[in-house]
């Protein structure tokens, strides 16, 4: 699970180039599975699955698109991009392919957590049950 310590977020957005460049092999921080919103004065808030116990996502799936294994798997076929998932999100995770429609999740970089190693305010961490 992905603890999220907004406070300590700077906005600096490395979070969101990593991730780009571990998934898609470019900078595109609009294909990253992690955003941090921007309401300035207000603090950042980072928005990312955070692979919760509760997986009230997979629960509210109709198609049963989804699945855990550590973290929350899509199945892309099974998926018609109903976006009950993202309305089950107790965090209010609600990121999704902007070309497809359906929802992205965080994959824990193959279990290499790539965020959380490379965030500079330690604002993103593994940890929590």
């Amino acid at each position: 699970m992905l603890v999220i310590r907004d406070k300590l977020c700077t906005g600096c957005r490395l979070c969101e180039q990593i991730c780009s460049m571990e998934h898609h092999r470019e900078v595109n921080p609009h294909l990253a599975r992690i955003k941090i919103e921007s309401k300035w004065p207000a603090e950042e808030k980072i928005i990312v699955c955070r692979q919760c116990k509760t997986q009230n996502c997979v629960k509210a799936c109709p198609q049963k698109a989804l699945s855990f294994d550590g973290y929350v798997k899509l199945d892309e076929k099974a998926c018609d991009g109903c976006g009950q998932c993202l309305e089950a999100c107790p965090f209010g995770y609600n990121l999704r392919n902007k070309n497809t429609g359906k929802p992205v999740f965080c994959d824990t970089c193959s279990g290499n957590y790539s965020c959380v190693s490379w965030c500079p305010a330690k604002a993103i961490r593994k940890g929590g049950a």
